[in-house]
């Protein structure tokens, strides 16, 4: 008999549901409400948006942790794309590349925007999206360059 069986999981994912729902849709949801009432400072706001922010990454990085790779599945090498496919890879990474450029404009604008006004806590959670969509950015560039070096014997 396993250890855990199918019966003893179904509770325990309802509940993870119920909990990812509450993060994700709940909070925010909440935070807003509690600030057009008036009930919330706008430095509290933020400061909630940040927690979110960071719950969210919390989120993602426990998911990451519990996802497991087979590694039966990762010897097999992929099919290498045809010449369309590389072609739209490249295309894709022009794109990303040009995304990391235009965020890099705004993160110097915002920051500069930030200090002329004093607002520091916006402008640090500002940035640190702004960094966090570039880290992105950069990862999916790296897998699609995985994608068309693989392919090159």
């Amino acid at each position: 008999m396993p250890l855990l069986s199918s019966t003893m999981l179904k509770p325990y994912w309802r509940e993870r549901n119920i909990l990812i729902f509450l993060a994700v849709v709940s909070f925010p949801l909440l935070l807003a409400l509690a600030a057009v009432y008036g009930l919330l400072s706008s430095r509290g706001w933020a400061l909630g948006m940040i927690a979110w922010f960071a719950i969210l990454l919390t989120l993602a990085a426990i998911r990451k942790m519990a996802s497991t790779k087979d590694p039966a599945l990762s010897d097999q090498q992929p099919s290498p794309p045809d010449y369309a496919a590389r072609k739209r890879i490249s295309r894709d990474i022009r794109k990303w590349k040009s995304w990391i450029g235009v965020l890099a404009v705004i993160l110097a604008i915002g920051i500069a925007d930030g200090i002329e006004h004093h607002a520091w806590l916006p402008t640090l959670a500002g940035a640190g999206m702004n960094v966090t969509l570039m880290y992105i950015a950069v990862r999916e560039i790296r897998q699609r360059r995985k994608k068309l070096d693989c392919t090159r014997q």
